[in-house]
């Protein structure tokens, strides 16, 4: 048994058992009282540590986790750029200017990085957020600029000024944008119980 520091302000117990006739070594850390971001880089510095090792095993809760946050960091990435394509194809299928699909993912990229910068506000996030609210934030202000966009044409129609066309666009798609918004938001927080 010994007690070393190998992160935070913790000590951490380690116990080793090593049987002589197999040469394989089992080494059992035991962190107690660690908050999850704490954890999680104690547990990096642990797996730092044993890099040089062959044929080395982890399990437990903070193995567990760090390896769901890497993966979601990773897959994320792959859905994402996967979703920005469909949704681009879609965009310009559907769209009357092959320019309409650029400038409503310009927008949405744009309002997707200023959300993701006004998150320094709280220091630190939960890596499971700042993944999914690129792909929510994308899908819903995607939509809801497709809705507005049909309803200026179909305004355009029957008014010929452009400013005048897209005043009543807005009154008309304010209640319906906003009471999927509303549902939006119930379910987030329906989510947080």
């Amino acid at each position: 048994d010994a007690n070393i520091n190998i992160g935070g302000d913790n000590e951490i117990q380690v116990n080793w058992w090593s049987p002589v006739d197999h040469g394989n070594a089992m080494l059992f850390i035991e962190v107690a009282d660690f908050d999850p971001a704490e954890a999680l880089e104690v547990w990096d510095n642990i797996k730092s540590v044993l890099a040089d090792y062959e044929n080395v095993t982890y399990s437990g809760g903070v193995a567990s986790s760090s390896a769901l946050r890497d993966t979601i960091q990773n897959e994320m990435i792959f859905i994402l750029a996967l979703s920005l394509g469909l949704v681009a194809v879609i965009l310009l299928i559907t769209s009357k200017s092959w320019i309409e699909p650029f400038i409503l993912l310009f927008a949405s990229g744009f309002a997707v990085v200023i959300n993701l910068g006004t998150n320094i506000i709280f220091g630190e996030i939960s890596y499971i957020t700042s993944s999914v609210a690129a792909i929510l934030q994308l899908a819903l202000s995607i939509d809801y600029s497709i809705v507005l966009l049909h309803t200026y044409r179909a305004e355009k129609e029957t008014t010929l000024d452009s400013t005048e066309a897209m005043i009543r666009s807005v009154k008309d798609v304010i209640r319906p944008i906003s009471a999927s918004a509303f549902t939006t938001v119930a379910g987030l927080i329906a989510l947080l119980f």
